[in-house]
Order: C-alpha cells, then structure tokens, then sequence
C-alpha cells in the first residue's frame, strides 16, 4: 500500500471519528460521553480511537480545533475581501450564523452549559475553547 493512500485512508478514518464524537458530545455533554459509543458510531474499535487521539479529552480539543479553525476561515476571507466594513460586519455575522446553523452538534458542544463543562470542572478545555 502506497504511502499516500495510508494517509488518505488515516486522514479518512479520523475525519469519522471527528464526525461521530460531534454526534456524542453534542447528545451527551464532555462528561456523558463515552469512548465506547463514539467508536461504535464510527464503526470503529475503542483502542482504533487510541490509535488517533490519546484520550477522551484530546478528542475533544481535536474536534474544537477543527471546527473552530473552519470559522477562522470564515472569518479570514471576509475580513480580507473587498467589501466595506459595515459590509464586512453583515457578512461576517451572517456567514458565523450559517455555520452554525449547518451544525447545530458543534453549537451544542461549543457552548460551554450544553457541552456540559465548566472552567471549574475542565479548566484546560475552557481555556482552549
């Protein structure tokens, strides 16, 4: 097997994982959620999830990394376009919106009450979020 196709295969098998623990943490809360339900809705085996993320809480932060960077991205092209500031404003709101709308388990999990963490419980979490 060629080098590129493991790491399409590896890139593939953790964007499930991501995809999975969303749909878990989103239901669940950081503290409901189980490793256990997160591979089995990712049809994966517990110790695979090992293979990719070092614990429950770094799947977490890895899944907060990665939404967060696509509304950085977001972020970034509208305060780089050529629109006018008030425009900007409008555009940026409303693309932040529309993100979120488009997925509503990474909302659940980004607010802090509906994730089911606090700065005191997982001070670490809070701190990247």
């Amino acid at each position: 097997m060629s080098s590129d196709r493991r790491e399409r295969e590896k890139k593939t098998n953790r964007e499930a994982i991501l995809r999975a623990a969303n749909v878990v943490f989103a239901e669940k809360g950081f503290d409901g959620a189980i490793l256990d339900e997160i591979a089995e809705l990712a049809e994966f085996s517990k110790g695979a999830i090992y293979g990719y993320f070092k614990n429950k809480e770094d799947l977490f932060i890895s899944l907060i990394d990665e939404e967060l960077n696509k509304v950085f991205k977001i972020t970034k092209n509208v305060v780089e376009s050529p629109l006018t500031p008030i425009e900007k404003i409008k555009e940026l709101v409303q693309k932040t919106l529309a993100f979120f709308e488009a997925n509503r388990e990474f909302f659940c999990i980004f607010m802090p009450e509906r994730g089911g963490f606090t700065k005191k419980q997982h001070p670490k979490i809070m701190k990247k979020v």
